[in-house]
């Protein structure tokens, strides 16, 4: 069996990862260990230095969804956007919004969400990262289930960065009745997996969402352990605590790999690399 892209929480994009090989692996357990690489500092996907760690998206597409989805190819889909394009002179975008999803706490996904996170992400206030690019548009509004922006300032990228680093659409009504200390203890998205629990620097276990719009995820629960040292994650999948683990060294790879009870996969990866000068 080959585990589904969105089945190991994104798993694919590690540039080594290991996990247990066994035939019938998803339908042997009901809970699936990933011993993960990084903490998790923040569970606002679209805010703070986490927002564009591409390490951590794993994790924030398994809770919260994207305007729009990215196939393994790069190539765009419908996400909670079904459709989206400009006017004809460039002045405004629109986006379809789907229909029939619902958050985690039961409430209904409105086209109300879309305008409100977009909305959110580009005052400067909020903090967001890539706020230079949803600043670009301004005055967005809800017409039936179409939401409709005013281009400020032409970014003919603008629908490309709704499946990269901080496109999620968060919960107007929910994040405003409790804040955002009240959405860090509680997180609700409308994604694939529900947090259940949360301990921070040590785990975070995931329910399955069963009425998720795009199919019921392969696993009940996911645990995901936050095991930032290498040898510590070798050790995890070795010892069977962990069955999946990625971004262990190389010298490691063919070893363990060899393990018969052990599969690994090395894939090239879409990727970020940045150079910072101290000018200070």
């Amino acid at each position: 069996m080959t585990l589904s892209r969105r089945s190991l929480l994104k798993m694919t994009a590690a540039t080594v990862s290991l996990s247990v090989a066994l035939p019938a692996f998803a339908q042997a357990i009901d809970e699936l260990v990933i011993a993960y690489n990084v903490n998790l500092p923040s569970w606002d996907p679209t805010v703070g230095p986490s927002a564009v760690n591409p390490t951590i998206q794993g994790i924030y597409q398994s809770v919260f969804d994207q305007f729009i989805l990215q196939q393994p190819d790069l190539s765009p889909a419908p996400g909670l956007l079904t459709d989206w394009g400009w006017n004809e002179d460039r002045t405004q975008v629109w986006m379809d919004v789907r229909q029939g999803v619902k958050w985690h706490d039961g409430s209904d996904f409105t086209a109300e969400d879309v305008a409100w996170s977009l909305a959110r992400v580009a005052d400067p206030a909020t903090g967001s990262p890539i706020q230079f690019v949803w600043g670009t548009l301004a005055n967005h509004r809800v017409e039936g289930n179409r939401v409709i922006a005013d281009v400020v300032q032409f970014d003919p990228t603008i629908f490309k960065w709704m499946y990269f680093l901080t496109g999620y659409v968060l919960p107007k009504a929910y994040y405003e009745r409790v804040g955002a200390d009240g959405f860090e203890a509680a997180p609700i998205g409308t994604g694939p997996y529900m947090v259940e629990q949360y301990e921070r620097n040590a785990f975070v276990r995931l329910r399955a969402n069963p009425h998720y719009w795009n199919g019921v995820p392969e696993f009940e629960s996911v645990t995901i352990r936050f095991v930032t040292d290498a040898a510590s994650r070798v050790a995890e999948v070795e010892s069977g605590r962990s069955h999946v683990t990625l971004e262990i060294p190389y010298e490691e790879y063919d070893r363990l790999r060899a393990m018969p009870a052990l599969g690994g996969v090395a894939t090239p990866i879409s990727d970020i690399a940045m150079i910072f000068f101290n000018d200070i």
